[in-house]
């Protein structure tokens, strides 16, 4: 199928995202503030738990990462609808708690799991058998040449890793507002995404830094930095899978 990718401008993305910002930050920091709180709970449950369980207090510590890595979902799902000018509200988080996208999200994260593992595997682990079983005359006759390929390696496995997250970037977004197998939603992220890896790229720092910024300035800044981050994301999906039929296609014959 030859067809044209669609370019995500960086200035228009920014722009509208901090457009949909105003008048809906409320909403947002609620929702981020209950999976906050949420998380917070967990911990100090889990702290109590340790006392007397070792077990129980790790499978509740497990438990509650799980929640709120599902419920970051359910934020970025009202990026999403924001961007669409759709009526939010907090509780909408919840629908990444339904059974089908629960599964889904963890399925996403599973996968990206095992392709990360595999690229350390290819790019860490392997070299540094292979140079822990070189004689040590070898390694000394060829020190240098050795680190700068090592050094080589090692930026080339981490270009190929930030390249394939860029791709992977819309698959949970897909699961909780497609409801998508996370199969599924991987292909079709890979799809929509592109020709635009390094647009996304410098849209991801540009979260970074409004967060860290927010950070800086303490919770006067997280009040904009939070929902700011969210509708970045929000923006930029609805811009390159706005051909919403084309893309399933694609995907199924994946």
């Amino acid at each position: 199928m030859n067809e044209t990718s669609l370019v995500l401008p960086i200035k228009t993305t920014l722009s509208v995202a901090y457009t949909k910002t105003v008048g809906s930050k409320k909403i947002f920091l609620a929702a981020a503030a209950m999976i906050l709180l949420l998380g917070f709970a967990m911990g100090l449950i889990s702290g109590i738990t340790y006392s007397f369980s070792h077990l129980a207090s790790s499978l509740i510590n497990v438990l509650g990462r799980l929640i709120v890595t599902i419920l970051q979902a359910g934020l970025l799902y009202l990026g999403i609808l924001r961007a669409r000018d759709a009526s939010i509200h907090y509780s909408q988080v919840f629908r990444s708690f339904e059974r089908r996208i629960a599964l889904g999200i963890i399925g996403v994260y599973l996968i990206q799991f095992l392709i990360f593992t595999a690229i350390l595997v290819i790019f860490v682990f392997l070299p540094v058998l292979w140079y822990s079983n070189l004689a040590d005359s070898a390694v000394q006759a060829h020190h240098v040449l050795i680190h700068i390929a090592w050094t080589i390696w090692v930026v080339i496995g981490s270009m190929i890793l930030l390249f394939l997250i860029m791709r992977m970037l819309f698959a949970r977004g897909l699961v909780i507002d497609r409801a998508m197998g996370p199969w599924r939603a991987t292909c079709v992220s890979f799809h929509a995404t592109r020709g635009n890896v390094l647009r996304l790229l410098l849209l991801v720092c540009c979260q970074m830094g409004a967060l860290m910024m927010g950070a800086i300035l303490l919770l006067v800044g997280l009040i904009w930095a939070i929902p700011f981050a969210v509708m970045i994301y929000g923006v930029a999906y609805n811009t390159l899978l706005s051909n919403t039929d084309l893309k399933i296609r694609t995907a199924s014959s994946i």
